[in-house]
């Protein structure tokens, strides 16, 4: 049972419903295929279809990239952070938290590519668009009832779950309950 709430994110309707799901990867899983990085390019690629996205231009980019640590590959992806350094230092405020969810967007429409939100990201993640101008970050899939690198991914080393918003859990804070813990 995910938590529903009201999304009122960049570029969707006010009143729609969203479930927020937080990426989890199981590192003794992740193989390092890459496959994540293949179907996320196509997910946000124009046609939707491998053959037909090869062509386009400017091409489809992946949002999440497989990193190698010591023997270890694992997907590397937006973390969604709860103060978000990308927002402070976005000066066109493309880059948004979403009321309801924490969830960190980029409206594209608004993006005037200055790469700030690149710079100070303390992971990494967000990346720059060449041919368009603009930042490129994981976006979770809004729209697919799970993001494509989950739904793809051959070993089942990424996985999805419901992300409950901070201000859901600030009841339970001093409760003696763990964060994420459900009664």
């Amino acid at each position: 049972m995910g938590v529903e709430v009201e999304s009122m994110g960049v570029g969707e309707d006010e009143g729609a419903k969203a479930i927020f799901k937080a990426i989890f990867v199981r590192l003794d899983r992740c193989l390092g295929c890459r496959q994540c990085e293949i179907s996320c390019a196509l997910e946000h690629s124009k046609t939707k279809d491998l053959y037909k996205a090869v062509w386009e231009r400017p091409g489809p980019r992946q949002r999440v990239r497989v990193v190698r640590e010591s023997m270890e590959y694992y997907p590397l992806r937006c973390f969604h952070c709860e103060d978000p350094p990308c927002v402070s230092a976005c000066i066109s405020g493309a880059m948004q938290v979403e009321v309801g969810t924490g969830r960190v967007v980029n409206d594209l429409k608004r993006c005037v590519g200055c790469w700030m939100c690149v710079m100070v990201c303390p992971y990494g993640v967000i990346q720059r668009h060449e041919d368009s101008r603009v930042a490129l970050k994981c976006d979770r899939c809004p729209d697919q009832e799970e993001p494509a690198c989950v739904r793809d991914c051959p070993t089942g080393a990424l996985i999805a779950k419901p992300a409950v918003p901070k201000h859901a859990l600030e009841p339970l804070m001093g409760s003696g309950m763990e964060a994420g813990e459900v009664r």
